[in-house]
């Protein structure tokens, strides 16, 4: 923990290991990722999803920004808050800031390269897609819980597994696809975000299936490669940021389907 006064690349971050770790032993890792408010430094691990007990978890810390509080800068107003700065975003700092976290747990604890995850909530989300966008290659597979991607980021670099949950009611992350661009935002929506990752996934056409009876809002899309699966919840009804549907708690189904992906490739 450094002394207060985060920026965009200097910033703490927190760290909780599994029980009886063993440096001998490699684990797999879940980069949290907590939506706007929190003040620095972040406390817990951030991103506690049932199923993720034997796992290092890391909590991913935002930054101050006077236009629209503590939030992860991965883009729209929240990496450069004069709109007409916003196209600096495809060189936004938080890339190099989750490459920086990555290097520093790969080389202090025992990794298991191929089971790296990065998931959130809110801008926490946004932060989520951005990595499985931009850091594809690190990341085996991504959750978001309302995010999307903006218009204005770093380049997409590869595919990613996705998790993705959205709410129709849900006005601060809309679904889309928008008829405009939100300036302010820079972006079409969460389902753009969605169809931008089956295109860079390679998946074929748009057909789906249930994705399990457990979680009925949730279907998968038929279409991808078993590597990079993509699951896709949307509620009907819900709110801002909550997992929890028709008496569902949809987070429940995040660590299964993260963990029970296959090799990388």
């Amino acid at each position: 923990m450094t002394a207060n006064g985060e920026d965009f690349l200097n910033r703490d971050f927190t760290i909780e290991l599994p029980e009886d770790y063993d440096p001998n032993q490699a684990y797999p890792v879940f980069y949290g990722a907590n939506g706007c408010g929190p003040m620095p430094p972040l406390m817990g691990a951030a991103f506690s999803v049932p199923g993720e007990d034997g796992a290092i978890k890391v909590g991913l810390q935002q930054v101050s920004l006077a236009s629209v509080g503590n939030c992860f800068a991965d883009g729209g107003i929240r990496c450069a808050p004069d709109i007409a700065n916003v196209a600096d975003c495809v060189n936004g700092p938080e890339i190099p800031y989750l490459q920086a976290v990555m290097n520093w747990v790969e080389s202090n604890f025992c990794v298991d390269l191929g089971t790296e995850f990065i998931g959130g909530g809110s801008s926490g989300a946004w932060e989520s897609l951005l990595a499985g966008c931009a850091a594809a290659d690190r990341f085996r597979g991504t959750y978001s819980l309302a995010g999307g991607l903006r218009q204005h980021r770093w380049p997409c670099d590869g595919a990613t597994a996705a998790f993705m949950i959205v709410s129709d009611l849900d006005t601060n992350n809309p679904v889309g696809p928008l008829a405009q661009l939100d300036v302010i935002e820079d972006t079409y929506g969460s389902a753009p975000a969605r169809d931008e990752i089956l295109t860079r996934n390679g998946c074929v056409g748009r057909a789906t299936a249930p994705y399990d009876p457990k979680y009925p809002a949730c279907v998968k899309y038929t279409g991808c490669p078993a590597d990079y699966p993509v699951v896709w919840c949307e509620f009907a009804g819900g709110s801002h940021d909550d997992p929890n549907y028709n008496g569902v708690s949809y987070l429940n189904a995040v660590a299964p389907f993260l963990m029970g992906l296959p090799t990388p490739p």
